[in-house]
């Protein structure tokens, strides 16, 4: 079943509810991080600050490029133009991004516990080949020569044409 369309309205109030959750949920996990460290240990390794300023980096940009998904474009009246694209559309840019996001909060979090947790980002990079090759290497590989559709009349002859060749067989020639 095909889903409704939604008004502008609608998916302008969807993608601020959308954007302020993950902002949100960037700011307190950089926040958790740096006051857990800061709290409980006074030395970090180098790998973590390294670490956490990639990560940091990742969520920053991950949110400015979801904002600038989202950018609403109203007139002199203030009226709402173009709500921006619809970020909780499904099968979008936008729901990888938003998985790029959970996947980063999460590793920050439990890096606070192992700085081995620092590896669920190389989840990454396999989930991005993964799509990359079900979706366009592996279709282009495995492809056959497909027939090219033609024109209904061409099909007709070359009917006829194969029926005759087996009316030829079966008679001998």
């Amino acid at each position: 079943m095909k889903e409704r369309a939604r008004g502008q309205k609608q998916v302008l109030e969807e993608n601020v509810s959308t954007l302020s959750f993950y902002r949100i949920m960037t700011i307190a996990v950089v926040a958790g991080y740096g006051f857990f460290y800061w709290m409980f240990f006074n030395n970090c390794s180098v790998t973590d600050y390294v670490m956490m300023v990639m990560c940091s980096c990742l969520l920053a940009a991950s949110n400015f490029f979801l904002s600038s998904m989202a950018c609403v474009k109203r007139s002199s009246s203030g009226e709402v133009l173009d709500p921006g694209c619809d970020l909780n559309i499904e099968g979008g840019i936008a729901e990888h991004v938003k998985d790029a996001i959970i996947l980063t909060s999460t590793t920050v979090a439990l890096s606070c516990i192992s700085s081995y947790f620092w590896l669920l980002l190389l989840f990454a990079p396999l989930r991005a080949g993964q799509m990359l090759w079900t979706n366009f290497i592996g279709p282009w590989i495995f492809s056959g020569s497909e027939p090219i559709e033609s024109d209904p009349a061409l099909d007709e002859r070359a009917l006829k044409k194969q029926k005759k060749l087996e009316r030829r067989q079966k008679r001998g020639y």
